[in-house]
């Protein structure tokens, strides 16, 4: 009986929000108004802020990844621009911003370039191809975490090194909107003091976030509507935060990262399989 309730309610959801495997220009989601959308909207953002306030990252590869399955990826990129601006401008703040920028901006300048190149395959790819390409983004993000992969950068290559990786990250940013790959792997070889390097991943990432939201504007992916439900969406993000944060005082912060990772590989090859199976 329980299972029948549940598969229901699956394909009730599946019926109404076809988006998941489709593109869907922000022009017609007006559905995501509905009670049901909006506390998915909610419960995805929570999620996301929950992560975020455990780990301190992980909040738009979770909300994404649970928008994606309700209303599609470009649809889940644009409500995630209000709470990623806003998360990654509060980590942007600290004394080392000009030095981060006169070290960073070679890589930053390509990135920025590129997501513009990102959203245009955003709409112009198959959707069926961009979960799919979402889903081995968050899978590699995952292992990544998992294995504890990294590289070492020497100063001396970073002018050829940075814009490489630059260029890669800004057309990942622009086809999935996730920020955090493989832009950690390069700011990590680095070899940056702690501060400096979280400060740097919030600085990157938040002007990363300004360019895809105008870049979504742009395509017509990105308008009034959307934009109100993705500023409404700051206030279930702030208070997952706030929930993480409470739960990082009980909890290993280690532990918790191996259990997000290992979720987020569970997430990240589903994705692929229904993408391109289903």
């Amino acid at each position: 009986m329980r299972y029948a309730i549940i598969k229901g309610v699956a394909s009730k959801v599946a019926a109404a929000y076809p988006s998941a495997t489709s593109q869907c220009p922000c022009t017609d989601c007006r559905f995501m108004t509905d009670p049901v959308s909006l506390l998915i909207i909610a419960v995805a953002f929570i999620l996301g802020g929950l992560v975020k306030g455990v780990a301190g990252l992980g909040l738009p590869v979770i909300t994404v990844a649970v928008l994606t399955f309700a209303f599609g990826l470009p649809n889940a990129m644009a409500l995630m621009v209000a709470p990623g601006l806003m998360s990654n401008g509060w980590q942007s703040i600290g004394p080392h911003a000009a030095a981060i920028i006169k070290r960073l901006w070679m890589f930053i300048i390509a990135s920025l370039i590129t997501i513009w190149f990102g959203t245009g395959l955003l709409v112009s790819v198959d959707s069926s191809w961009l979960v799919a390409f979402l889903g081995f983004v968050l899978t590699v993000y995952a292992l990544i975490g998992i294995f504890g992969f990294s590289i070492t950068v020497p100063e001396n290559r970073e002018t050829i090194i940075g814009p490489a990786f630059g260029a890669v990250c800004g057309v990942t940013t622009g086809m999935t909107g996730v920020t955090s790959t493989p832009s950690v792997v390069y700011l990590n070889a680095l070899g940056m003091k702690r501060e400096m390097f979280i400060q740097s991943m919030g600085l990157y990432f938040f002007i990363s976030y300004i360019i895809l939201t105008a870049s979504l504007w742009a395509r017509g992916l990105l308008d009034v509507q959307v934009g109100s439900l993705s500023l409404v969406a700051v206030v279930p993000t702030l208070l997952g935060m706030w929930f993480g944060k409470m739960l990082r005082m009980r909890t290993s912060e280690a532990g918790f990262k191996k259990l997000f990772y290992r979720v987020l590989v569970v997430i990240g090859l589903y994705l692929i399989v229904r993408a391109l199976f289903f």
